[in-house]
């Protein structure tokens, strides 16, 4: 069982403590805030020496989490640590002789990765007096550069067989079938689903296969077929031998 230090700041008795206490129930740092508590109950036992040794707490950073309880009426949420972010962030600094032969290579090499363009301007960068940039930070630059919208966006160039023509398409981005922030919690709130196909001795079989994403419980089950019958027989399957499933779920398909 743990212990909550209670000092002056409930005088009225259990009751408000209790108050206080259930504000921090489910805050996301509540161990942060349990941990500054015990090292306010170690200062004043021992004193601000002893608590610099066991904590590396200076008696001003105790001093300043008592006037943050006192100030707030003694809600333990006060002594949540705060955002760290800086106000001011590091921008990424870029040659403009780098950025413009990226730019210039994906227009005329869409959907180029880092590991490909990274090698490509070292020679010109040697020749510049500029110091190349590693494979890293040219994944980097592509990335800033996507957000920005300033590179093209890649298309998909089939032929056809009969026509013997180019087939431009646009790359649509891919749908999530996930929920945003959806996370699950017990078993059967999220199942993956997914079917491969294998071609062998002059047969080609389909296997299918669900993992349970919460117990890494995981099916198969081999099908002639790829059609929705199968997926359907597959499923019924599933549900028998794995009972904590519910037929409603929320599928994340993988393939």
């Amino acid at each position: 069982m743990k212990q909550i230090y209670v000092e002056s700041y409930y005088r009225s008795g259990y009751s408000r403590f209790m108050r206080y206490f259930t504000d921090i129930l489910n805050h996301p740092k509540k161990e942060a805030i349990e941990q500054r508590i015990e090292i306010i109950k170690f200062f004043d036992d021992y004193g601000g020496e002893a608590t610099r040794r066991a904590f590396g707490k200076a008696r001003s950073t105790v001093f300043l989490w008592k006037q943050k309880l006192k100030g707030s009426g003694g809600k333990l949420s006060a002594l949540a640590p705060g955002d760290k972010t800086p106000l001011r962030k590091r921008k990424r600094l870029v040659h403009p002789f780098i950025l413009d032969f990226i730019l210039k290579y994906r227009a005329c090499h869409p959907g180029a990765d880092k590991t490909t363009i990274t090698p490509v301007p070292a020679g010109a960068c040697q020749c510049a007096g500029i110091k190349p940039v590693s494979e890293s930070t040219v994944g980097r630059i592509i990335g800033d550069l996507k957000e920005q919208g300033r590179l093209p966006k890649s298309n998909k160039i089939t032929i056809n067989a009969r026509s013997g023509r180019l087939v431009v398409r646009e790359r649509k981005p891919r749908k999530k079938n996930r929920r945003k922030g959806f996370l699950p919690q017990k078993p059967g709130d999220l199942i993956q689903m997914d079917t491969i196909s294998i071609f062998t001795s002059g047969l080609k079989r389909y296997i299918f296969t669900v993992l349970d994403v919460s117990t890494r419980f995981a099916f198969a089950y081999t099908y002639k077929s790829s059609s929705s019958a199968s997926s359907s027989d597959f499923l019924d399957k599933f549900f028998k031998v794995a009972p904590f499933v519910a037929r409603r779920v929320q599928t994340d398909n993988g393939g």
